[in-house]
């Protein structure tokens, strides 16, 4: 047993704002930054919304209506069969339902009372049986024809698989140094985990990749970092474990079950109580080592590494699982808050290339105009817009980036690599790997 004597640091640790000195002031959203350093967006407002708090509204009417469908889509922790996705259309003000075959009554019926425009569609393939195959093909057990070139599909140089738009297929990405852009190498028969589905393979020249972050020989400022294993990682939520006791959400490939866990100036933090590796989550717990910790349900905004101690924090209110189609937020620890996100893709699993495992599955999301993601924002939060109340919703964890890599990161630079997509653990696929809620 390793003993560890600290003392008890009067400041604020985590995105989660889990206090270990004096709390905030109930109304510290008022008397802290302007709302301007809160997680925005540069991007142009979508089409057809005259302002982001126009789309924003627009969208949890949309949410809404999906959270119906989904719930009777479901038996248990499955999908019925038939079920593919459901998808948002902020631009059309449409809900996509995907099916493969005729929906069963109650989904029907689900549709026939929608209070906004739902389309159903056909899908070649279900859920299900994308799942299966995508798992299937990452852990190298498939038979394909081959790429156009000729060759082969090496399991080596596949990166990441998940589901295509609309349950119509797979969607392989394979790691070619050659490949100056993302670019469509072929369309292939995959027969994988007892099913034949049709893949579409992509190059790509960068390797989807994990967000921790090597310590530095520098101080590291702020409210929202950690350390673990020597590297840096941000913290999403504070949740409940099964026995009802409150804990910090992260990322598991930044901490696992048994791991001490440090305040970003080297003090004793607490230690991981449970981790899934494959689902990329974990929560650490505080109390081993403050007997008076104080959990809130705040989320702090704004710069990841701004000096002034006044952060602006939203109050996390609830939580679901986000559709692809749906702009998010994220405010991780070192990049800071972003909005103008837009989820791609869901259901999908990457190749962690520092720890050589498959994570997912994990949703895609992409910004247009900015890098929103980098390293040292592992186990930060995804969350739905911020209302004028400064309410949070939760949607999910930060598990890795994706795409081109650059230095301009930012809030803080000191040579990390960022880029404007991430991957990120959906809130209710935390909930099963780990039997917690959000507080």
């Amino acid at each position: 047993m390793v003993n560890r004597t600290v003392s008890r640091p009067a400041i604020c640790i985590s995105l989660a704002l889990l206090c270990l000195g004096t709390l905030p002031p109930a109304n510290a959203a008022s008397t802290g930054p302007s709302r301007e350093t809160i997680a925005s967006t540069t991007a142009p407002v979508p089409g057809g919304y005259e302002s982001w708090d126009a789309l924003w509204k627009a969208q949890k009417d949309l949410v809404g209506q999906a959270d119906e469908i989904r719930k009777v889509a479901r038996r248990g922790a499955r999908f019925v069969p038939g079920y593919a996705d459901i998808t948002l259309d902020n631009e059309h003000r449409r809900v996509d339902l995907y099916w493969k075959g005729e929906p069963p009554a109650d989904v029907r019926a689900a549709v026939a009372s929608a209070k906004v425009r739902v389309q159903l569609h056909t899908a070649a393939y279900d859920f299900n049986e994308l799942q299966t195959a995508a798992r299937a093909v990452m852990g190298g057990r498939f038979t394909a024809t081959s790429l156009s070139n000729g060759r082969a599909l090496d399991t080596r140089d596949i990166v990441e698989v998940g589901p295509s738009a609309g349950g119509s297929g797979l969607t392989i990405t394979h790691f070619d140094p050659s490949t100056t852009r993302d670019a469509s190498s072929a369309t292939i028969e995959v027969s994988a985990g007892g099913v034949s589905v049709r893949a579409n393979v992509v190059g790509t020249a960068e390797r989807p990749s994990t967000t921790n972050y090597f310590r530095q020989a520098v101080p590291v400022r702020g409210g929202r970092v950690f350390i673990a294993n020597s590297s840096l990682c941000s913290t999403a939520f504070v949740v409940q474990d099964p026995a009802g006791a409150l804990r910090t959400l992260t990322a598991a490939h930044c901490v696992r079950k048994g791991q001490y866990v440090d305040t970003y100036n080297g003090q004793a933090f607490g230690v991981a109580n449970n981790s899934n590796s494959i689902q990329d989550v974990a929560i650490f717990d505080n109390s081993r080592y403050y007997t008076g910790v104080t959990y809130t349900r705040q989320v702090e905004q704004g710069a990841g590494m701004d000096t002034d101690d006044r952060v602006t924090a939203a109050l996390t209110t609830g939580a679901y699982q986000p559709y692809v189609g749906q702009w998010i937020c994220i405010s991780p620890g070192l990049s800071g808050g972003s909005c103008g996100i837009q989820i791609t893709a869901s259901g999908v699993w990457y190749e962690d290339p520092s720890a050589g495992r498959t994570i997912g599955p994990v949703f895609k999301g992409w910004s247009n105009t900015e890098n929103v993601v980098g390293s040292g924002d592992s186990g930060g939060p995804v969350f739905d817009s911020i209302s004028p109340e400064l309410h949070i919703t939760a949607l999910g964890v930060i598990s890795g980036r994706y795409g081109a890599t650059s230095t301009q990161c930012k809030s803080y630079a000191n040579g990390r690599s960022c880029s404007h997509g991430v991957l990120f653990v959906g809130i209710e696929d935390a909930y099963r790997a780990l039997g917690i809620r959000v507080w």
